[in-house]
């Protein structure tokens, strides 16, 4: 799967880039979470293809299925609404995949029942769609969910260069590692799931 790839050397790029601009520019750290986070959206919607077709992937998994999809044709389908002709696949397998996948088997729930990986997971997403629309209504979310209504506002790269209090790493840092373990974690789920 190629988005595998690209999603590792998206990583390895900009990880090497911050470190070698020793913090001067801080909205590098934006840019980079903004390419990683994309790239991650990428490799969620390849996965989640090839598990509902039945592939399997580097590590010859593939998880078991209540619905069968004939190939990708198919699945987008049943996916796309008659509104639009664009699928929003993080909603569709955030939604979907326990109806698509045997409930023990899910290599999705792995991610979005665990609390820690889904409040990092719905913190990406929260910091990726203000960095791209910046729209008050982006504003309101990413302050209120991420930062905390009764603190200060700040900007997204001050966010992300900033120490994670538990862990004293900045939080893009935290984030990287999030991505790179989930990723890890959906490549094979074998030995996480019952």
């Amino acid at each position: 799967m190629n988005s595998i790839d690209v999603l590792y050397d998206e990583i390895d790029y900009w990880v090497e880039l911050i470190s070698k601009d020793s913090g001067k520019n801080y909205r590098l750290y934006e840019l980079a979470f903004f390419k990683i986070f994309v790239k991650f959206e990428l490799f969620l919607r390849d996965i989640f293809q090839v598990y509902c077709t039945g592939e399997t992937i580097s590590k010859n998994y593939s998880p078991e299925r209540k619905l069968e999809f004939e190939n990708v044709t198919h699945l987008d389908g049943i996916l796309k609404s008659q509104r639009t002709s664009y699928i929003d696949y993080l909603d569709k397998i955030e939604n979907y995949s326990k109806f698509i996948f045997k409930n023990e088997k899910n290599p999705f729930s792995l991610i979005f029942e665990n609390a820690n990986y889904n409040t990092y997971y719905s913190h990406m997403k929260i910091i990726r769609n203000y960095i791209a629309h910046e729209s008050n209504e982006a504003r309101k979310k990413y302050h209120k969910n991420v930062i905390g209504e009764h603190k200060d506002f700040i900007e997204p790269y001050k966010f992300l260069k900033g120490k994670n209090k538990k862990l004293s790493i900045p939080q893009f840092s935290l984030y990287v590692r999030a991505v790179e373990e989930m990723t890890n974690i959906l490549l094979d789920p074998a030995p996480y799931l019952k």
